[in-house]
């Protein structure tokens, strides 16, 4: 079972039916189309810090949702696996030390 690469199949079709047009693999040169998603991806992000600010918890895990769908619906777009680069991440970030990067936050 491939929970996220479903997940951007059905954000992917559901965008579709509703007239919007999201990048495909054949976009990854476009050097507007890619961007411009990645855009909404960020917009969503803060929307989820409004949110915050805001202390509306209900409206923050729909942003929260916002983001992850607008991901996976990129990441199946693009034709990536992202159920596997999800997980292979995540293993990777189990060997890192405490506080990596040096940085406060």
């Amino acid at each position: 079972m491939n929970p996220l690469n479903t997940i951007g199949r059905e954000a992917r079709a559901i965008n579709v039916d509703h007239g919007f047009t999201p990048p495909v693999q054949a976009d990854w040169g476009d050097t507007h189309k890619v961007p411009a998603f990645l855009g909404l991806i960020h917009s969503e992000v803060s929307e989820a810090l409004e949110a915050f600010r805001r202390a509306d918890l209900l409206n923050f895990q729909e942003e929260l949702a916002d983001i992850i769908i607008r991901t996976l619906d990129l990441g199946y777009g693009l034709a990536m696996d992202m159920d596997a680069t999800v997980a292979k991440k995540m293993e990777e970030n189990k060997t890192r030390p405490y506080t990596h990067g040096g940085k406060r936050l």
